[in-house]
């Protein structure tokens, strides 16, 4: 082997190399931009969940708020007609 092909031969030695030394920079980068992503679709993910269970907590309180009265109310109801109507079978009320 002469110098001029050894020096060929380094030539293309070190156009490998470097060829898959910025393959492998790629790849790393990609593999960061990767996970990047990927933890800003969890963040994104996590507010939304956290978006929704507080509208859920709201609604519930609504609800437990609406409901509490409105029951109150119904129970009170049942009472007085129950009452009513044993008066009546009594024969209390004609």
């Amino acid at each position: 082997m002469n110098a001029y092909e050894a020096r060929v031969l380094i030539a293309v030695a070190i156009s490998t190399f470097l060829i898959a030394l910025i393959v492998t920079v790629l790849v790393i980068l990609l593999f960061i931009q990767h996970r990047k992503n990927l933890l800003l679709q969890q963040k994104t993910s996590m507010g939304e969940i956290a978006s929704l269970e507080f509208e859920r907590a709201r609604i519930a309180a609504d609800l437990h708020d609406d409901l509490g009265p409105l029951l109150a109310a119904i129970k009170f109801r049942v009472g007085f007609l129950l009452n009513s109507i044993t008066l009546c079978v009594d024969g209390t009320i004609a």
